[in-house]
């Protein structure tokens, strides 16, 4: 199971928070609301529960005129990242938010991916300042 999902539901049993969710009032607040048979059928069939649909909501990361009920969306994880992903109607900000979260799922689910995502870090900050003067190639 994902990682970051698992942290959503211990963020309901804290203060503070857990993990990925941590000081974050709203993630508390609403993984409070997650009941026992949901949680129940996170752990032994995988289905996303209620209230992550409702946190990424309510912090913007999807437009509020968007249904995210699990009835419109699904209840698969598969389903999540694939709202996530082609979630129409969003700016910049929240588009961000969201591919973090969703890498982060991605990462939890196939490791294997690590090398891909952070192979890349850093490669447009290169480009971009390789072509400023003074930080191209040596001139002999």
């Amino acid at each position: 199971m994902p990682k970051i999902l698992k942290d959503f539901i211990r963020s309901g049993k804290s203060a503070q928070g857990a993990g990925f969710f941590a000081d974050d009032e709203v993630a508390v607040k609403i993984s409070r609301t997650i009941g026992r048979n949901q949680i129940r059928r996170f752990q032994r069939y995988g289905e996303v529960p209620t209230g992550f649909f409702r946190y990424v909501k309510e912090r913007g990361i999807v437009p509020s005129s968007i249904d995210a009920s699990k009835k419109a969306i699904g209840r698969s994880v598969d389903d999540l990242l694939n709202f996530l992903w082609n979630c129409p109607q969003r700016d910049e900000k929240s588009r961000d938010a969201a591919d973090y979260i969703r890498k982060h799922i991605l990462l939890s689910i196939h490791p294997e991916l690590r090398k891909s995502f952070t192979g890349q870090d850093g490669v447009w900050e290169h480009l971009e300042n390789a072509g400023k003067e003074g930080n191209g190639p040596r001139k002999k």
